[in-house]
């Protein structure tokens, strides 16, 4: 009797490609190399470097914005400006011989570096008396006029009203480290 193996050409092909691929894949494993301590160490101080020139940016525009508000910058407490600018704009107002209506504040916007506080203002009189003390109020420096809005009074032919938004600003900055309460 008379015994032949068979070798089938697949099955050893698979036996083959098998072992070629498993060859190919413990290799990549073995020489992929690994982070080491130094590349870890280099991204590390590149990520400082990038938040460092993140922050430097941001102070530099913090400059800017305090340069460009000056003199209109009232550095006082965000809560002391509404008493302020109520005595500088009553002044004007009788100083211009027109009736102060109304003088109502916004809700203060706090920045990180800058509060905004809103104000809005309703006078009553002749319309020169109304530019007078629109002028005056741009003289504060400390009042800073957004828009103005003339009207007629109905009070009479001659009287006019107005109603002015303004805005205050201050860059002051509480024991705390924040500029104050909203």
């Amino acid at each position: 009797m008379k015994i032949t193996l068979s070798r089938e050409p697949l099955a050893s092909g698979l036996w083959i490609a098998a072992f070629v691929l498993f060859a190919l894949a413990l290799g990549a494993f073995l020489l992929v190399p690994t982070p080491s301590v130094a590349s870890a160490m280099a991204s590390e101080k590149q990520n400082k470097d990038q938040v460092q020139k993140a922050a430097d940016e941001a102070n530099k525009q913090i400059s800017v914005m305090q340069a460009s508000i000056g003199k209109r910058d009232w550095k006082i407490d965000p809560a002391k400006i509404i008493p302020a600018a109520m005595s500088q704009v009553s002044k004007s107002a009788s100083n211009s011989g027109i009736t102060m209506e109304s003088f109502r504040p916004g809700r203060n916007q706090n920045l990180s570096y800058i509060t905004i506080v809103p104000i809005t203002i309703t006078a009553s009189g002749k319309y020169p008396q109304i530019v007078t003390f629109i002028n005056d109020l741009e003289g504060l420096q400390k009042v800073n006029i957004s828009s103005v809005q003339i009207s007629e009074s109905g009070q009479s032919k001659d009287q006019v009203m107005a109603s002015i938004t303004a805005v205050a600003y201050t860059t002051y900055i509480a024991p705390g480290g924040t500029n104050g309460p909203n």
